[in-house]
């Protein structure tokens, strides 16, 4: 608190303490800048980033600024995620389809083991579905520490395989496969 004044100018002036606790100016205050206001823009609108999405534009912007010495490394990477307050974070998916206490979920819990009953395991078959969706987004992206991390609208372009089978594996339906 006794160099608050101090902290927040530094901060402000780009400045951040190494490992030796010194106050130390960015070698490159300008493609810090640039690439900390590109970051919080494209997250913003829940694009996914990755490593190496944010080292490929830090050198495009080193270029553009005509930083022809620039090298965008793994320590400027870890640096930077450092000094920004940026973590891996996984893109949350949908929420839930089914709510676990609704009235026919109940219902359904109750029922099933009477129904069962009348069938040998070999009758009783469990069937589900799986799909390959081809033009996914990822799935981890960089995002800054301590804010939700969504992705936004996910491509649903797939191939939906459904595979069932008895309750004691004697019988393997054939794959149903749909797709375009």
């Amino acid at each position: 608190m006794k160099k608050k004044k101090q902290i927040i100018s530094a901060y402000e002036r780009g400045l951040y303490k190494d490992k030796t606790n010194k106050l130390k100016q960015s070698s490159y205050p300008d493609v810090k800048k640039a690439l900390s206001e590109w970051f919080h823009k494209v997250r913003s609108i829940n694009v996914p980033v990755t490593g190496t999405l944010l080292t490929e534009k830090a050198r495009c912007f080193a270029e553009h600024l005509d930083h022809e010495s620039f090298k965008a490394s793994n320590g400027f990477l870890d640096r930077f995620k450092v000094r920004q307050g940026i973590t891996g974070q996984t893109v949350c998916d949908d929420e839930k389809s089914v709510d676990p206490d609704t009235a026919a979920v109940e219902a359904w819990s109750e029922r099933l083991p009477d129904i069962c009953r009348n069938y040998s395991p070999r009758d009783r078959f469990n069937a589900d579905e799986m799909g390959f969706l081809w033009r996914a987004s990822l799935t981890q992206t960089l995002n800054l520490r301590g804010e939700k991390c969504t992705g936004g609208k996910k491509s649903k372009e797939r191939v939906t395989v459904m595979v069932a089978c008895s309750q004691d594996g004697t019988e393997k339906l054939p794959l149903l496969v749909i797709g375009k």
